[in-house]
């Protein structure tokens, strides 16, 4: 756009023809109400955290913006439905003729302050909300960056329900996987439930050459951080999609003398001991760990995916063998006399196989998602700004 098409005004520069007008102007900001969790009906309730009960009776028509007033102050939410907002919200309804999905996006985009608190717990006043400078596009393009950022969204919907239905598949195979095994026929109750007859059903202790966890070097010692030394954390192991190539922190060679922890070799399973118990993560480079979690050095009979995935997956068993403490843990030697089914060493690389396959779609449509996150990210900047202009964008009917 040519720099004599903008306009300067208190929000900076803005194209020509939109016009610049207080929230209040041209909607009515109303609180909403209390109602008590029944989930009686199928109209949401709708909190500053989003949905919590339904209802069978509404307070706001379809296609109305909430706005987080307690709590989760300053969230935004569209409501394409009849709902009923809480008391922990406002609502607002259009004076004039306004597209309210674009006030929405406008809204979301502005990321609204919840610091109106007197307390510490976050909140938003209403002539806060009233004094909000909103930009009004004229009402045909209004339409066009509502169609436009319609479709991304939609698109980040699809992607869910895609990932949505992978992550069913995948349970469903592990269940049939880890029960019924490849072309089996004969089966054996286990205290941790059927398996294939042929399988055995031994402890960690018995298919491993090492179990072991690490520890923390002092926190007040900076020479013993930053150094070369990946250090594992359960935060590394949660955020891993199975395999982990780095870490968010390193310790040094004097950090690692001066503590429990040991350099794990390459290929080694790491189990989480504290809290998320069961969860688990290979170490594609050598690493130290912190004292939550445990490393195990698989014997050859044991494919380290495969116990990445039978682990998890029998965690419940784990966890109900948990030491009762304020926070739920396990320790070694509670894991290394933990027994799961151990197929043929050639079952066990065909059911990583069907799983890493999953997994792998898995990975590619959240990458996907998340291409479409940043698309719609910066396609909202640049609409809401007037960057990109879509005033002559033609709209398909049916699209």
């Amino acid at each position: 756009m040519e720099e004599d098409e903008y306009k300067d005004t208190e929000i900076g520069k803005i194209p020509k023809d939109w016009e610049i007008k207080t929230l209040k102007d041209i909607y009515t900001v109303k609180y909403g109400k209390s109602h008590k969790k029944s989930n009686n009906g199928e109209i949401p309730v709708i909190g500053s955290s989003g949905i919590y009960s339904y209802t069978d009776i509404y307070l706001a028509k379809s296609d109305v913006i909430i706005i987080g007033r307690k709590g989760n102050a300053g969230k935004v939410y569209f409501i394409d439905k009849n709902c009923w907002p809480s008391d922990t919200t406002f609502y607002i309804e259009p004076i004039t003729l306004l597209i309210s999905k674009f006030t929405y996006y406008y809204l979301y985009n502005l990321s609204i302050s919840g610091n109106d608190a007197k307390t510490t717990l976050p909140s938003l006043q209403k002539g806060t909300v009233e004094s909000i400078i909103l930009i009004i596009p004229p009402l045909e393009e209004q339409k066009r960056i509502t169609y436009v950022l319609s479709k991304i969204e939609n698109a980040i919907k699809i992607q869910d329900r895609i990932i949505n239905s992978l992550q069913e598949l995948k349970k469903l195979m592990m269940h049939k996987l880890f029960a019924e095994g490849i072309g089996h026929t004969e089966f054996k109750d286990t205290e941790i439930g059927r398996i294939p007859k042929e399988w055995e059903f031994k402890t960690i202790e018995e298919i491993s050459y090492k179990i072991k966890a690490g520890g923390t070097p002092g926190r007040k010692e900076l020479k013993y951080w930053n150094g070369e030394i990946p250090f594992v954390t359960i935060s590394d192991i949660t955020n891993s999609r199975i395999y982990i190539y780095k870490t968010k922190e390193k310790i040094s060679e004097l950090g690692l003398k001066n503590s429990s922890a040991w350099l794990v070799p390459p290929n080694s399973l790491l189990v989480s001991m504290y809290a998320t118990i069961g969860e688990t993560a290979i170490n594609k480079i050598e690493v130290a760990t912190n004292q939550a979690i445990l490393a195990i050095i698989p014997k050859p009979c044991f494919n380290v995916e495969f116990g990445a995935y039978v682990i998890k997956y029998y965690r419940k068993f784990l966890y109900n063998k948990n030491i009762q403490s304020t926070q739920k843990n396990v320790n070694k030697a509670i894991l290394k006399n933990f027994k799961i089914p151990l197929p043929p060493l050639k079952e066990q690389k065909r059911i990583v196989d069907i799983l890493s396959t999953i997994d792998n779609k898995i990975l590619i449509e959240e990458d996907r998602k998340k291409y479409f996150e940043a698309l719609f990210k910066t396609m909202l900047n640049k609409l809401m700004t007037g960057q990109i202009r879509v005033k002559n964008l033609e709209m398909r009917e049916n699209d």
